[in-house]
């Protein structure tokens, strides 16, 4: 398949799955973008990006300007305008928090759906512009979990779940809303006026204008952090493969929905589909 151009977002693609992500899909030759935190501007860790030269972009997800200046610089970026997948991998986590729901706070369940939530919302409503501009009409990845799952719910950690669920929920809607160009009764107009530019339009360079429609997955990627239960290289190797399948349907320049992928599902890093 040509290559792809990604854009991780994280709390930091200087660190975690978020930069081993960004590094695998680089050795495998696609053009990727990758985001770090103000407070981490000066972190060794900033470096490792630049020394698989990823370019970066400084931004506070909690921060809708700062989200809007992102999706800015992205598209007046020498090697960006469109945008093939966009890859939502921020994520809070209190880790020894298996508290009964009546111990946690109306504060704990904000920050959580402020970073988990809100700032995917966020980058994905800003970012549309360029990923209308991709070929393939735009892909979104969302770093979700299996503790997002009501199905396979075990108790414990409300804010996170709850963040996570809704993420998914924000997944199945772009899914379903990419699929209808009437959503707006005037076509895109609104839309446009929404996301501050011409909906398609994307980089003339980049070639722009892709008539496929933008689309969603949800992924748990594995218990890659705290509990590190899963292999990391492992996960990554499945996460990325599920990327580089959002675009390859037909003859991957159609906007075809992914090889064997469902719009808008929720799957384990290794392909399995989970339950809601």
């Amino acid at each position: 398949m040509p290559p792809l151009t990604v854009l991780v977002i994280g709390r930091g693609a200087n660190r975690g799955i978020g930069f081993e992500l960004a590094r695998k899909l680089t050795v495998n030759g696609h053009q990727v973008f990758g985001t770090y935190r103000p407070v981490t501007r000066d972190d060794p860790t900033v470096q490792q990006l630049k020394a698989y030269k990823i370019p970066t972009f400084e931004v506070d997800l909690t921060d809708e300007d700062s989200i809007m200046r992102l999706a800015e610089d992205y598209a007046t970026h020498p090697r960006g305008g469109a945008l093939d997948v966009l890859i939502n991998c921020a994520g809070i986590y209190f880790p020894l928090s298996d508290r009964p729901f009546q111990a946690f706070t109306a504060d704990d369940l904000l920050e959580h759906f402020k970073v988990n939530t809100i700032g995917p919302f966020l980058t994905s409503k800003h970012l549309t512009r360029s990923l209308r501009g991709s070929p393939w009409g735009g892909r979104i990845l969302n770093i979700s979990s299996d503790a997002a799952s009501i199905a396979d719910n075990t108790g414990g950690n409300l804010p996170y779940r709850l963040s996570k669920t809704a993420l998914n929920q924000l997944t199945a809607t772009i899914a379903a809303e990419g699929t209808r160009p009437s959503l707006f009764e005037d076509g895109y107009s609104s839309l446009e006026a929404a996301v501050g530019g011409v909906v398609g339009a994307g980089n003339i360079a980049n070639g722009g204008g892709g008539a496929g429609a933008l689309t969603a997955i949800s992924v748990h990627p594995g218990h890659t952090g705290f509990w590190k239960r899963d292999d990391l290289e492992r996960c990554v190797d499945g996460v990325a493969a599920l990327v580089e399948r959002l675009c390859d349907g037909d003859d991957g320049r159609k906007g075809g929905r992914g090889r064997e992928l469902e719009a808008g599902a929720f799957y384990r890093w290794d392909g399995k589909k989970l339950s809601w």
